[in-house]
């Protein structure tokens, strides 16, 4: 099954600046001629296959605390990160089965710090698919799906706000960032409130 990035969902309802300081792009290997996809080392050694035109966004992820963890999650999971086309409204998913992160293909050459915030949700549901405290969490139950979902929207937001600042992205080129944009402005001024509305938005696609 596949889960969906939150914005993507439920983008209907919920609709200080930072400079990338030098740090080389972590490759192991280069693509071959015709194959997008090379090898990307993360920050514990643990390796997985990324499009190339998405190593500058997972380059930012390493420059944060929490990303470069979420980045080890990808390594350890054997993960793949593509880019390809996806449904309308959708800017991301991670297939369980494949284990694949997928970024709509849309997003290609867009900011670094747009896709490493991308990232950052879809490899918050990497990390909780692996079962790291002990067992993988049980997305059957609403309360599970929910709560995972509460945790990767947080991550996102967090680091979208660390990149870009509490007013977010300026200019936002892209409707996935007017969207994120949207989404930390209504977090900022009313947190209950906003979570409220996610709640409700993931009643539809988690349960009761």
């Amino acid at each position: 099954m596949a889960l969906r990035s939150l914005l993507a969902l439920a983008g209907l309802l919920l609709t200080s600046a930072f400079s990338p300081i030098g740090v080389a792009s972590a490759w192991a290997q280069a693509p071959s001629p015709g194959d997008a996809l090379a090898t990307y080392v993360s920050p514990s050694g643990a390796s997985f296959r990324a499009d190339a035109r998405l190593v500058p966004g997972l380059d930012v992820l390493r420059q944060l605390d929490d990303g470069r963890g979420l980045l080890d999650a990808l390594g350890q999971g054997g993960v793949t990160v593509t880019l390809a086309a996806e449904p309308a409204r959708v800017w991301a998913h991670y297939d369980t089965d494949a284990r694949q992160i997928v970024i709509d293909q849309s997003l290609a050459g867009r900011d670094p710090r747009t896709l490493a915030a991308l990232l950052s949700h879809e490899a918050v549901h990497v990390r909780n698919t692996q079962g790291t405290r002990g067992q993988s969490p049980t997305r059957a139950s609403g309360g599970g799906c929910y709560a995972e979902e509460v945790a990767a929207m947080q991550t996102e937001l967090t680091v979208w706000q660390q990149l870009f600042g509490p007013g977010g992205k300026a200019p936002a080129d892209h409707a996935y960032e007017r969207e994120e944009n949207t989404a930390l402005s209504r977090y900022l001024s009313a947190p209950d409130r906003y979570w409220d509305q996610v709640a409700a938005s993931y009643a539809r696609v988690c349960g009761s």
